[in-house]
């Protein structure tokens, strides 16, 4: 991470307030709501994590920066598949379908 060591501190509590914050405001919205929020977080973070990880790996190699654009993007492609299947459960038209009664 670029900058001083307290900026990269800073940056970090940041992220982690804004995650914490994420997580119990996800709790106390109508499921609906919950949803489209990790299908559009998920989806943004997934860009930038692919986008930044896939860039380093291919111009540095295997780096630190590399790892963490790759860890972000699987956890947007996470977000967005659990976002899409809450999403598509709280409909109620697809509730009798039978794979999305699969779905945890």
């Amino acid at each position: 991470m670029d900058g001083s060591p307290l900026r990269q501190a800073a940056r970090v509590v940041l992220v982690v307030a804004v995650c914490v914050g994420v997580a119990l405001a996800a709790r106390r919205v109508p499921r609906s709501a919950g949803a489209i929020a990790a299908l559009l977080v998920g989806v943004v973070v997934a860009t930038a994590g692919g986008t930044i990880g896939i860039s380093h790996l291919t111009r540095a190699g295997l780096s630190l920066r590399a790892v963490a654009g790759l860890i972000a993007l699987a956890g947007g492609l996470a977000a967005t598949a659990l976002g899409a299947a809450a999403l598509l459960r709280s409909v109620r038209p697809w509730a009798g379908f039978l794979p999305f009664r699969l779905l945890p």
